[in-house]
């Protein structure tokens, strides 16, 4: 027997998997390729070859191979194990389920030597095929059929997504066919029973789902394919959320933060590079624009698959304190990965998106980012990008309660006159280089009061809460005059709104603008570049926009009022052109006008001098209900 060849032997028997002649030669094979002879070895991996062999004959061996793992080593061994699990995919049923089989008996025989390669090449497969986030929700239901055997789950999965169940022709543009969802469906079945088989591997591959993700110049199809199977292994090792949803965002990042708004382009596009939507295909674009198209397309069609994704992890059958503790995930993620990272535009909607499914998680979120802003243990960096966020989160949010909206702004408004109590006998010069954090939490609060300020002005709930609980005037007039360095189309909005509904003295407040514009500020135009980052402006992104856009509350600048007498009118005429010229300039500082998407900030990394001393908060004399509260308890009662 030992004389005979390969072939012979192949030729001699039938297709046998259990054949002791063919089992034994396998066995000398590797032996022997280990001791250094590599000629019977050589022939083993050319008849693997499917370029070489039928399908039949490479179910036969690796079925045969399957029984003899033990002998494997990947030192001398490499070529085989890598040939075995690199091919199986590709083919039939009957070829999948034996290099699956070979694959969790290698890791049984040798976990150390053999773990790696065999999720390797199973993550291989994740770029080149897709599987939709549909099966992830069919799989959910089917757990929770079987009692949450994940073993008859997923085989169900896999059954409703078989070619034959499925009419032709029936698949959408640029979704996997059903013969595609199934060889993925089977790289799934197999890293799943690899890791039942070694549990501790489940680090080994999160390790490399991070070294094997497509570098950010790749097609997007390739993304796509490796995003769509990476956000699947959550279905059946839900344990790893936070590690690859951390990867999942530091890839989109990556790219977002190289996606340049049109305005910031050297030459004059003739077109938003952003309307991806246009039929000439960009002609005309500069090569720089075109790449900028490119960037665009590709982080839309991820960050789209990424809120289906959230949308099945947080709107899905899931028990809610499952969800509960997913949403928590997800705010981690956001606080150590995208809250400090001040170029992204798109990234951060992850969390604005997740806020919708369950109104306990708005409240969730504004705390956290309260909490960061006010809390002087966090850094500046971290706080003043708390700051921004919470203003912009406070006026774009649409489903936000006018109650959760005067809860968040009466605690922002309250650490800000405890500032001032603190700081502003000492202060001669507004100064933000010293008093960086004071700023940034006050133009968060003037932002949001932009887009806030007349619905709280007209609420007959809670008529005295602008006046006695926010105390604007204070604020404005203070020493450390904010009006001179928060971002100027911010303050010259809410100085037009606030004179319009009577909350300030309009000769008060022109007698401080005519004050301001009496000195020049040193850095002042520093801080308002460097400051001028509003996370939550209007998204451009034409795949993902249905997602964002009903959740997004627009600008709708203030209503006039109605005046009787030609005074009035004519007061109102220059009033609104006033309103009109400082909507322009919001317009080109903030995107406010969600009908111009050109109108985007620059977005740069900020720099941050370190604040001075912030001393403990101070009690005025007299309380309010809830003084002594803290964020958590307060947002709880909003």
């Amino acid at each position: 027997m030992a004389d005979l060849s390969l072939a012979a032997l192949l030729a001699r028997k039938a297709s046998s998997a259990r054949d002791e002649e063919l089992l034994t030669f396998a066995v000398q094979a590797l032996e022997r390729k280990a001791a250094g002879d590599s000629s019977t070895y050589t022939e083993l991996v050319e008849a693997l070859d499917p370029a070489k062999a039928d399908a039949t004959v490479c179910v036969l061996l690796v079925n045969t191979l399957a029984r003899c793992t033990g002998s494997l080593r990947l030192k001398s061994h490499k070529t085989l194990i890598n040939g075995v699990l690199g091919r199986g995919w590709s083919g039939d049923q009957a070829l999948a389920s034996a290099t699956e089989l070979f694959a969790i008996n290698a890791v049984s025989s040798n976990a150390p030597d053999l773990l790696g390669p065999s999720l390797s090449a199973l993550v291989h497969q994740f770029s080149s095929l897709r599987i939709d986030l549909l099966p992830f929700s069919a799989a959910a239901q089917a757990v929770e059929e079987h009692s949450g055997d994940y073993e008859a789950a997923m085989d169900a999965a896999e059954t409703v997504f078989a070619p034959a169940h499925t009419p032709a022709g029936s698949s959408e543009e640029g979704a996997p066919s059903p013969e595609e969802t199934q060889k993925a469906l089977r790289v799934h079945r197999a890293l799943r029973r690899v890791l039942e088989t070694v549990p501790t591997g489940a680090m080994t591959l999160v390790e490399l789902l991070s070294g094997s993700f497509p570098h950010r110049r790749k097609h997007v199809t390739i993304q796509i394919c490796f995003l769509s199977n990476l956000l699947y292994v959550l279905q059946y090792l839900p344990h790893l959320l936070k590690p690859i949803l951390s990867l999942v965002v530091d890839r989109l990042i990556r790219i977002d933060v190289e996606i340049v708004p049109p305005e910031a382009l050297d030459d004059h596009l003739p077109g938003d590079v952003f309307d991806m939507d246009d039929d000439e295909e960009g002609g005309g674009l500069s090569k720089e624009a075109e790449e900028n198209r490119a960037r665009s397309e590709k982080l839309d069609s991820m960050f789209a698959l990424t809120l289906r994704f959230v949308a099945s992890l947080l709107g899905g059958i899931a028990p809610m304190a499952d969800k509960e503790e997913a949403f928590k995930i997800v705010l981690a993620v956001f606080d150590a990965d995208v809250l400090t990272t001040f170029r992204s535009k798109f990234t951060q909607f992850i969390i604005f998106y997740a806020c919708t499914f369950q109104y306990s998680y708005v409240k969730e979120f504004l705390q956290a980012l309260l909490t960061k802003a006010i809390e002087k243990e966090h850094s500046d960096r971290s706080r003043v990008a708390a700051a921004a966020y919470l203003g912009s989160f406070v006026a774009r949010f649409k489903g936000m309660h006018l109650s959760t909206i005067r809860t968040s702004l009466s605690l922002l408004a309250r650490w800000v006159h405890d500032y001032i109590i603190a700081h502003d006998h000492d202060v001669t010069f507004p100064d933000p280089s010293v008093h960086t954090v004071f700023y940034s939490l006050v133009q968060a609060l003037l932002y949001a009061l932009c887009f806030r300020l007349q619905a709280l002005a007209e609420d007959q709930n809670k008529p005295s809460f602008v006046p006695l609980e926010l105390r604007l005037d204070r604020i404005i007039l203070s020493n450390l005059n904010p009006l001179k360095v928060v971002n100027q189309g911010v303050g010259e909005m809410f100085v037009t709104l606030a004179v319009r509904l009577r909350i300030l003295d309009e000769k008060t407040l022109s007698a401080l603008l005519h004050h301001n514009s009496s000195f020049v500020l040193p850095r002042a135009s520093e801080w308002d570049e460097e400051h001028s980052f509003f996370p939550f402006d209007p998204f451009q992104l034409p795949l993902s926009r249905p997602f964002i856009d009903p959740i997004l509350q627009g600008w709708d600048g203030p209503r006039a009022e109605e005046t009787d007498d030609e005074e009035s009118a004519v007061q109102s005429s220059r009033s609104a052109s006033v309103e009109e010229s400082i909507a322009m300039s919001l317009n080109s500082q903030l995107s406010l006008s969600d009908n111009d998407h050109r109108g985007s900030p620059v977005w740069k990394p900020m720099s941050f001098a370190q604040a001075g001393t912030i001393l403990r908060r101070q009690e005025e004399g007299g309380s309010q209900q809830g003084r002594d509260d803290d964020v958590g308890s307060v947002l709880g009662r909003g």
